[in-house]
């Protein structure tokens, strides 16, 4: 449950930025996350999910790059947060209050990451850096993320990805 309890890193999110989007103020998590000037507010997605004011609908856009990149692959990402900033580009957000890597559990689990993610985004990863990272300080799900943050941006767009961890978490990401 992504919500499990008011002290999660999704309930965090959740609070923090939907108080902004009421508020109309959501650009300022783009000035502090990104140094994003907004012209227009931007747009807010949690979990596969489009937010607006008055409800939500299907990020179909997320959904659609899941099953092209993650086909079988069991969880998909889902980027805790998002924030779509026209003229910009997109601030994807990854929360974690706990640790902030998930590790893999060997060589082949890393080559097949780069196998499935550097043909999906050609250039993306620094190949050698990826193979010499530790097993068990890994970022599987921030790299990830990165991917599905590079593919969703839009022709002239940056993506920007944020790791929000707490500042005890002896991982450096």
């Amino acid at each position: 449950t992504r919500l499990g309890n008011e002290n999660s890193d999704g309930a965090l999110t959740w609070n923090v930025l939907r108080a902004l989007q009421e508020a109309g103020r959501l650009g300022i998590a783009a000035q502090v996350l990104a140094e994003a000037e907004p012209v227009a507010e931007p747009e807010l997605s949690f979990w596969g999910r489009r937010i607006a004011i008055g409800g939500s609908s299907a990020w179909t856009e997320l959904h659609s790059y899941r099953d092209e990149f993650e086909p079988g692959v069991a969880p998909q990402v889902e980027p805790d947060a998002c924030l779509h900033i026209p003229g910009f580009g997109r601030i994807v957000i990854e929360a974690s209050f706990g640790p902030s890597t998930e590790g893999v559990d060997g060589p082949a689990r890393v080559e097949a990451f780069l196998e499935r993610y550097t043909r999906a985004c050609p250039g993306l990863f620094d190949e050698v850096a990826v193979k010499r990272a530790k097993l068990r300080d890994f970022p599987l799900l921030l790299l990830r993320t990165i991917a599905f943050a590079h593919r969703l941006k839009g022709p002239g767009e940056q993506a920007v990805v944020v790791a929000l961890v707490r500042e005890t978490d002896p991982a450096a990401v």
